[in-house]
């Protein structure tokens, strides 16, 4: 080609071309480890901002576990306990409102919402463990199955609220075993990416800053060896371009982090190769010596990173550069250690106050961010703390009077039960004397209702033959009345006899001697008449003797009769009355034997509840204890009292 015939064209070619080339590799070189340290930086400070979040959903979750596990021990019931996290945990916020709690709650028939603190509504209803988010991740069972390890976070897409975008969030989730919850909260990590974006943002200024400046230098390169080569003729430009070249190379690979050191480049002429060497000779100067500060500055970054990633706050980046970025990095590096260290260190002071049992020291120092929401949680902590042991203390105090009553109670309890015991037993002897004896009177009581009712068959008998008696002595009455009539009959015919002796007697006078014989008769006729009518009189006294007495037996018969019917009500009462007596005592020894019964099994139960009342009284002793120990433990403690 015609433009290389000259040597100032070849001289141009040869100078200009390798420069141009080196100088380009150099600069795609220095522009991709550029972005390469630049993507590394981006990436740690995503990390550290990811490590942070991590760290505060962890705290806010431990927090709030700790809480509800302190409200659960206070409370009486489950269902009372259940109540107050809800109502406590459905207004706990952090970052400003944002971040809420909800829980899943397990039952027979799958997951409900426990409660839910941003959607109220949601509460009780139930949810799809197995639903994915739009990668397919089923995140809820995620959260669910990983609520055992501390260390686990759920990472997802879900529809950030008051959005239509699906951001990436973040959660963590904590058992609470006592109501069968996963307790979950979650943060968007949208600001996280936003920061990120920013960060590649200023790292692709500065790398396009780089570029134009480089571009700049290059063009400048250029210009300067397309001058210097319009001027050099002479055989003795190659050998300082060859040092210029062997310089270049040796500060590239300096740059390029291939060689620990670098060499300036020979200056063997005055003329402008030899200006320009002594112009990068002189930038080879500053920029080694920026970058040899900047590897000071980096590693001394470097280490107090590692100290503040172990936990040492106390060192500082001490070292300096000239790069005016750096130094301000270092300078706000040290002011956010510097800050941090005084903040926990304040916040440590606090905790070892705890660990001192002294929970009335609070965090009071003004504060920004995650840090003020670390010291409010820690104040949260004292004051719950506080509260916790209040309650303690009040509990223990009035367990400790409860069971000092309840043991004054038992020891009477028991006493009584004692005594109760020895009284039974005596009361259970003398019934079963009781009972004996009224076994024996049902038994003399059934003799005599069976003795009784023979007594009333006699008795009946005895009336039977009385009404017979006076019947007798009725039909005996009127034979005698018959009789009675019989002898007047006789009597009568006596004195007829007597009448027609003495007319016969009277016949025979008058007859005379013929008359005698019949006169005798008519004498002895009158004999017999007379004996007859004195033999009538005799009888007629014997008869009405023997009516009187007729009369009087059936008087006294029908007195008998009478007598009976009275003995016979009598005992017919009297059989009665034995009869209930005996119906009475039956019914008596039955009760008397279910008394006993009763008694025996009272008895055995009396001394059961003596022996429970005496163990009851031991594990009132123990609960006394358990309460003074409680007492003394809570009092050991520094807190606020109410």
């Amino acid at each position: 080609m015609a433009m290389f015939n000259s040597i100032k064209s070849k001289l141009l070619t040869l100078v200009v071309l390798p420069v141009f080339f080196a100088i380009l590799i150099t600069t795609i070189i220095t522009v991709n480890l550029t972005y390469k340290n630049s993507e590394e930086t981006v990436n740690d400070f995503e990390s550290s901002v990811v490590n942070e979040k991590k760290e505060l959903l962890k705290n806010q979750i431990m927090t709030i576990h700790t809480i509800v596990q302190g409200v659960i021990n206070s409370s009486d019931t489950k269902k009372e306990a259940k109540e107050k996290v809800i109502e406590l945990i459905s207004k706990a916020r952090f970052l400003d409102g944002s971040g809420y709690f909800f829980a899943y709650e397990k039952k027979q028939d799958g997951y409900y919402f426990g409660f839910h603190g941003a959607k109220p509504e949601l509460n009780g209803t139930k949810t799809d463990l197995s639903k994915t988010d739009i990668k397919g991740f089923a995140f809820r069972e995620a959260l669910v199955e990983n609520a055992k390890d501390d260390n686990h976070f759920v990472e997802y897409f879900y529809k950030k609220p008051n959005t239509n975008k699906l951001i990436k969030k973040m959660a963590f989730s904590k058992n609470i075993d006592k109501f069968n919850w996963t307790l979950v909260t979650g943060i968007y990590l949208d600001d996280v990416q936003e920061k990120v974006i920013k960060i590649e943002k200023r790292v692709d200024d500065n790398v396009s800053s780089l570029i134009i400046t480089l571009i700049s230098i290059i063009v400048v390169i250029l210009i300067i060896l397309v001058l210097i080569v319009s001027y050099i003729s002479k055989v003795s430009l190659i050998q300082p371009l060859e040092v210029f070249e062997k310089g270049l190379l040796s500060f590239l690979s300096f740059l390029n982090k291939e060689k620990k050191s670098v060499e300036l480049i020979e200056v063997t002429t005055k003329d402008e190769i030899g200006k320009m060497t002594k112009q990068i000779n002189e930038n080879i100067k500053k920029i080694k010596q920026t970058i040899e500060q900047d590897d000071i500055v980096l590693q001394d970054v470097s280490k107090v990173v590692s100290d503040v990633s172990s936990g040492i706050l106390s060192n500082r980046v001490k070292a300096t550069t000239s790069n005016a970025v750096i130094n301000e990095l270092t300078h706000d590096l040290n002011i956010m250690i510097t800050n941090l260290e005084t903040t926990i260190m304040h916040t440590i002071e606090v905790l070892k106050s705890y660990e001192q049992r002294d929970f009335t020291k609070v965090t009071n120092m003004s504060c920004e961010g995650h840090l003020c929401t670390l010291m409010s949680g820690v104040n949260n902590l004292g004051i719950e703390i506080s509260k916790m042991l209040n309650i303690n203390l009040h509990n223990g105090e009035t367990l400790r009077e409860s069971s000092d009553t309840l043991s004054s109670n038992m020891n009477r309890l028991s006493t009584s039960a004692n005594e109760e015991a020895v009284s039974l037993e005596e009361s259970a002897a003398n019934l079963e004397e009781i009972t004996q004896t009224m076994r024996e009177n049902s038994k003399y009581t059934n003799e005599l209702a069976k003795n009784s009712n023979t007594l009333k068959d006699e008795v009946s008998k005895g009336k039977e033959l009385s009404r017979k008696t006076t019947n007798s002595m009725e039909d005996i009455n009127n034979h005698v009345q018959a009789i009675i009539e019989s002898i007047t009959i006789i009597d009568q015919i006596s004195f007829q006899t007597n009448i027609l002796s003495l007319n016969a007697a009277v016949e025979a006078a008058t007859a005379g001697e013929a008359g005698k014989g019949f006169a005798v008769v008519a004498a002895e006729v009158r004999n017999l008449a007379n004996r007859s009518a004195q033999a009538a009189s005799k009888i007629k006294e014997l008869v009405e003797s023997a009516t009187i007495s007729t009369t009087s037996g059936k008087e006294v018969v029908e007195q008998m009769y009478k007598g009976f019917e009275s003995l016979n009500d009598n005992i017919i009462h009297t059989t009665k009355i034995v009869e209930t007596v005996t119906t009475n005592s039956s019914e008596q020894m039955k009760g008397l034997e279910q008394i006993n019964s009763a008694i025996s099994q009272l008895d055995k139960t009396t001394q059961e509840n003596a022996l429970i009342a005496t163990q009851t009284n031991e594990v009132v002793k123990t609960v006394e204890g358990m309460s003074k120990e409680i007492e003394n433990e809570v009092k050991k403690n520094k807190f606020i009292q109410k």
